[in-house]
This record gives C-alpha cells, structure tokens and sequence, in this order.
C-alpha cells in the first residue's frame, strides 16, 4: 500500500508536468519534454542493468529503424553505438520500445503502425522487444477504445494491429494483449473499470517493468499487474 502512494505520487508528477507544457508552442520541443517525463517515471523502477534512451535501432544486416522516442535495452546483452551523439542501439539489446504522443489522430496512429510495421521486419537474435503507444490525450470521442481505433485504422492499412503490446491514454484508457506475442486478446481497463484515474499509467508502467523481472528470471506474472521486481503494490 505503501509503495503504491509513492508510485501515485509519481503519477501525479507526470500529470502536472504535462499539463505544465501546455504553455510551450512549438511542437517537437513540446514532444521531446513528454517523451522525457515517461522516461522519468520509468527510470527508478528499471533492473540495474537497463538503460533508457531515444535514437535508432539496428540489426546485424545493418538494417535500421526510424527514431524511436523511448528505447528500454539491456546493456549486458549489447552496448549502444554512439555516432555524433547519436545512440545507435542493437535490437538484440532492445526489450521495449514506447512511441510517445502529446495527442493520438488518425495520423499519429498511422505513424506508430508504419513505424512498428519497420521495427518488426528487423532481425532478431531471439531477444524479442516489446512495442507501446502511451498519448497524454486524444481526439477520439470517449467509450471508444484506443486499441480498437487502432486495429481499424490498421485494417484499411493492410497492415497489422497485432504489434502493439500495451497502449495507454492518461486519463482515457490502457490496454494490454494477453497472451504470446501474436494473441489478438486483450485486455481493456477505461472509466468503468479502474479504481482510481492512476491505474491506467500504474498499469502500462507494470507491464513494461514486470515483463523486464520476468527475462531475468526474477518474476512471472501476467502483463498490467501492479507488481515491480519483489514490490507488490496492490
């Protein structure tokens, strides 16, 4: 109980801080400054050996990803590749990487499915990442699910829905697939059904670092519980 009044106050951080943005007109700098408040509250819950960071994945045949806003890897797997300041990091290091948008439209999500359309065509020595959509807002109209916008807009793509593992809009909803890395099942938590408006980042933070514990054989336990490492924070 306690750990989760700490977390909370966390929340309540990253909500003010956004909302403290609002002033600033420029929109990329305004981006970069949310994209480093979701770094923020991840940091302090990462296993000593994981690093957060923005820039460009790469494979072994020298394939590379558009710029990712948030990139969680393992620095003992493989360590970045820094070029002009610009961290080049190897997928096989790579366990999630979050797309960050200040508001979800139609055209931000297709952004984020083209971008992960490229992320999995990349290859993989076995060390599978993870692929979210945290939005601080959105243009949808309320009791519509996110994800379910998003496979929409994925089918008249032609493209898959199926990458995105978790999506979460402050305040609106969180969703997380069930399941192995293909399932279509998901699990969807929105006003009817959180306890508390924190539940929806408590629950997309706890499906990234619970899933990081599990790959070091720590914990195992399905994706959105509020459990950290050994912190149970229910």
């Amino acid at each position: 109980m306690i750990f989760r009044k700490l977390f909370d106050g966390r929340i309540d951080a990253l909500r003010s801080s956004y909302e403290s943005t609002n002033i600033i007109n420029h929109a990329g700098t305004k981006g970069k400054v949310r994209e480093l408040f979701v770094k923020q509250l991840l940091d302090g819950f990462l296993h000593p050996d994981y690093s957060i960071g923005r820039g460009i994945c790469i494979d072994r045949l020298g394939m590379q990803s558009p710029e990712c806003d948030v990139i969680i890897y393992d620095r003992s797997v493989v360590p970045p590749i820094f070029i002009s300041e610009q961290p080049f990091i190897p997928i096989d290091s790579v366990t999630d990487i979050i797309e960050v948008k200040s508001k979800l439209t139609n055209d931000e999500i297709k952004d984020c499915i083209n971008k992960a359309d490229k992320l999995y065509r990349m290859k993989t020595a076995g060390y599978f990442f993870r692929y979210h959509l945290f939005a601080f807002d959105s243009d949808l109209a309320a009791g519509v699910p996110t994800i379910k916008r998003l496979a929409a807009i994925a089918k008249v793509m032609g493209k898959s829905d199926i990458f995105f593992r978790q999506t979460a809009t402050l305040d609106r909803d969180y969703s997380c697939k069930i399941g192995e890395e293909d399932s279509i099942t998901q699990a969807i938590m929105d006003k009817d059904t959180w306890e508390n408006r924190n539940d929806i980042v408590a629950a997309f933070v706890a499906g990234i670092i619970n899933n990081i514990y599990e790959k070091k054989g720590n914990i195992k336990v399905p994706p959105g519980y509020f459990i950290f490492g050994n912190y149970d924070s229910e």
